[in-house]
């Protein structure tokens, strides 16, 4: 099998966040913070917010997007019920963002998008909750919702592997998901599948593998997918049949050529499939059966380790043909 570990893991640093990104935003987001809480400490109807960092951000599986931007959710809590509806409160986030960058703002369905042209998007998420209220209620354009992104958080969390594997499969399927021309399920919904169908493997890329054929053969019998947490429901309902179909074929196409690349033994050809639907950014493999290097790396290794290496003619060490191999000693002085 064409080994192609080590490209998923240059693959993963190309999709990542660097780190003096995440610090850009973080002194973005706090200043951003402060401003609100100046805006709502006089404004009737709310009380002044306070904040929380949820989503991908949170749970370590954001990622870079084709376009260079990422997006990370600051949900905005109050902790009483306002005495204005929804809707209005989600017009007042969106009147005191509104000149905060030189973009507009976007009014979305759930949140309020301010745009860091360029470079990233805050989402603000707008919630309320009672003291004797387990979940908060989210502001909609149609209404108060019934959301708890902590506790899915908490759900996910329990679900995730010491080594950071399960966390590398949704940003794998994230990226993806970000090349299809298409709308596609929600980075939620990708994130539920992983952890209900995640089989962990030493290596990423047959564990990635193993998740897309089982996500193939699970979602033909009825293209849902529940959230485990509070309030139950199905993040798939705003896909029209039209786009289920499409994500059923793009997803059968990438797990067809994703086992033909497990299977290839030359490692150019294997990257070269999964180019075909990660993109650019996934790292060209070399031409030659890396697998068989690297063993007979290892088994050479073993070999003078134990004693039982052999040299040819060259000085290369052999295994069972040469003069015995003696260990050189002669370290100069």
């Amino acid at each position: 099998m064409a080994n192609c570990h080590r490209l998923f893991q240059k693959y993963l640093e190309d999709i990542s966040v660097s780190g003096k990104r995440k610090e850009k935003m973080k002194d973005s987001r706090l200043a951003l913070q402060d401003h609100l809480k100046t805006y709502f400490k006089n404004k009737v109807g709310v009380t002044t917010p306070r904040f929380r960092i949820q989503g991908s951000y949170i749970m370590g599986t954001m990622v870079r997007k084709l376009d260079d931007t990422y997006d990370v959710d600051l949900g905005l809590y109050f902790l009483e019920k306002p005495t204005v509806d929804a809707a209005t409160v989600q017009r007042y986030v969106f009147d005191a963002v509104k000149d905060w960058t030189d973009t507009p703002p976007v009014h979305k369905s759930k949140c309020i998008r301010v745009i860091y042209k360029g470079d990233y998007h805050v989402d603000i998420p707008v919630y309320y909750k009672l003291d004797n209220e387990v979940h908060p209620h989210l502001a909609t354009k149609g209404g108060w919702e019934d959301s708890d992104p902590k506790e899915f958080n908490d759900w996910f969390t329990k679900r995730s592997d010491a080594n950071g594997q399960l966390k590398r499969m949704v940003k794998y399927l994230k990226a993806w998901s970000d090349k299809l021309n298409f709308r596609s399920p929600s980075g939620l919904t990708l994130t539920v599948w992983a952890a209900n169908y995640v089989q962990h493997c030493d290596r990423d890329d047959e564990t990635l593998v193993k998740l897309l054929e089982r996500m193939r053969d699970s979602i033909p019998y009825g293209f849902i997918c529940m959230l485990p947490v509070f309030a139950y429901n199905d993040v798939t309902a705003k896909l029209d049949n039209s786009q289920k179909e499409k994500f059923r074929e793009a997803l059968k196409s990438f797990a067809g050529d994703a086992r033909k690349a497990l299977g290839s033994k030359n490692q150019l050809e294997a990257s070269n499939l999964w180019r075909k639907h990660l993109g650019d950014r996934f790292p060209v493999g070399e031409d030659k059966d890396v697998d068989a290097v690297e063993t007979r790396l290892l088994e050479a290794a073993i070999a003078a380790s134990t004693g039982a290496a052999k040299v040819d003619r060259s000085g290369k060490i052999q295994i069972n043909e040469g003069v015995p191999y003696k260990p050189n000693r002669n370290f100069g002085g």
